[in-house]
């Protein structure tokens, strides 16, 4: 029971970070003003060639246009722009105990869950973001969840696709 305590802190501080009107660090607004410029002006996280430069690109374009759809989903706000990182977060932790799960008891599931958070929860807010690293836990998280419990044949494309978004999601234009 005792490894409820740490799934409760980490999911419990993401939605309050969801919800709280800050970011925790100067590049949020960054890939969230990137990301609202390609959902609702011409689509494009980069200017037209001709244009003069505007702003840096500290990743690949995925780690701005994962967040597009959400943006267009759900409006413009900080809500829309923490929303991914946080659900990226919620879907990796359900992935880890669905995977545990697979192998092991409930229980050592739920422990396995717990430990996970609490390395997460050395991180702070990193574990749910808007930057690309809870998409990248996520990348991690669903193919080993597909292998776990059986689903190999689509564990493949996943994983292709998983590491395809990961190199381009942490790949830097600048």
């Amino acid at each position: 029971r005792l490894a409820v305590i740490p799934i409760a802190a980490v999911a419990g501080l993401a939605l309050v970070y969801l919800f709280s009107p800050v970011v925790s660090d100067c590049i949020e607004p960054q890939v969230a003003s990137v990301a609202y410029r390609a959902a609702f002006y011409h689509g494009s996280v980069y200017g037209p060639l001709e244009a003069a430069e505007q702003y840096s690109m500290l990743y690949g374009p995925a780690a701005y246009l994962v967040h597009v759809p959400v943006f267009l989903l759900f409006g413009g706000t900080l809500f829309a722009a923490k929303l991914l990182g946080v659900a990226a977060l919620l879907l990796s932790l359900a992935a880890i105990y669905r995977s545990c799960r697979a192998v092991a008891s409930a229980a050592e599931s739920q422990i396995a869950v717990g430990i996970a958070c609490l390395v997460l929860a050395s991180f702070g807010y990193m574990a749910f973001w808007n930057r690309p690293e809870p998409l990248l836990l996520l990348c991690v998280a669903f193919p080993v969840w597909l292998i776990a419990t059986g689903r190999e044949s689509s564990a493949f494309p996943a994983t292709a696709a998983a590491l395809a978004l990961a190199i381009q999601d942490r790949k830097s234009v600048v």
